[in-house]
């Protein structure tokens, strides 16, 4: 008798599509996984969708086997999408959408370099659940290796100067955006809005975009400080990469363009006309005891960033 009421009541839970983009970061994919399995969400409310952009590390193989692992656990589906190539994060994010479950009520994206605190998916489902006008919600974000400290709280743009911070907020709190690393959107909001993430950022700032893009149809984004998950920041690609560096320039101007009011975007270009030669030489000598010839490279890609941001070129370049 209590089985059967613990079945009812898990069967009253809304059905979450967990969906994560995989590229060459196979043990950090196993490890998300597994955290995946900790969670307190009943399993048979959840369905899972890994996007792999072509990776050459084994991952396929390994994540399959993950799955055959966790198939007696009672999880809803449990689907890997073999991308071939690297077609951008936007793009496999997509990919996994259009695999989503025609009952699912929400989605939980997911990089693959985060571990998850046990209750994060049902602390952020019952917020949802208790205010329809919230379209996103995300969780703090800790430090792997520290996890008492926050990397990312609740996100706010400085519009004239085009850039994001973070408050460290201790309660429930309304925001430009959350980090996209671990998220929770409405699936009504994704289909009001017409698409889920724009493909020509390729990387970076999409999900800011995203963030944005609801709150013009209406859908509120809230950060919700009193569960977390942890993330290994920038590990995939490198906090200082040259693909790195690019896409966060240029997306940055990509982002300004359509979401930034006119006043805002004019003293965002001014201002940047003036700053970007200035930290581009502050850059050499901040990193001067890196390699000259990988320095020259990062800086490079940060000045080709911003001028294919102000030229308008969007999806992939590296």
């Amino acid at each position: 008798m209590a089985d059967e009421k613990k079945l009812s009541g898990a069967e009253q839970q809304p059905v979450v599509s967990v969906i994560i983009l995989n590229w060459n970061g196979k043990d950090d994919t196993l490890e998300c996984l597994d955290s995946l399995r900790r969670l307190d969400y009943p399993k048979q409310r959840i369905e899972v969708i890994v996007s792999d952009n072509g990776s050459t590390d084994g991952s396929q193989a390994a994540i399959k086997e993950k799955f055959e692992q966790m198939k007696s656990e009672g999880y809803r589906k449990l689907d890997l999408i073999e991308n071939g190539t690297n077609i951008g994060a936007p793009a496999a994010y997509n990919s996994a959408w259009e695999k989503v479950g025609e009952d699912v009520e929400y989605i939980f994206k997911l990089d693959n370099d985060v571990a998850l605190k046990e209750d994060v998916l049902s602390v952020l489902v019952d917020r949802l659940e208790s205010n329809p006008e919230i379209g996103v919600i995300g969780p703090r974000i800790v430090y792997y290796l520290n996890p008492g400290v926050t990397a990312h709280g609740a996100g706010f743009i400085q519009w004239w100067r085009g850039k994001p911070f973070w408050k460290d907020s201790q309660e429930l709190i309304k925001c430009d955006f959350v980090t996209g690393c671990a998220v929770l959107i409405r699936r009504e909001a994704i289909e009001k809005l017409g698409h889920f993430l724009d493909e020509r950022f390729f990387v970076y700032w999409d999900d800011t975009d995203l963030c944005l893009e609801l709150r013009e149809i209406g859908y509120l984004t809230y950060y919700e400080p009193s569960t977390y998950v942890a993330h290994k920041v920038s590990k995939t690609t490198g906090h200082e990469s040259p693909f790195r560096v690019y896409y966060m320039s240029r997306n940055k101007v990509l982002f300004m363009r359509k979401h930034a009011s006119l006043v805002n975007l004019v003293l965002f270009y001014l201002v940047h006309l003036f700053w970007i030669p200035i930290y581009t030489v502050w850059r050499f000598w901040k990193y001067r005891k890196v390699p000259f010839k990988q320095l020259l490279k990062r800086n490079w890609a940060y000045l080709k960033g911003y001028l294919h941001g102000f030229l308008d070129r969007k999806g992939r370049v590296y």
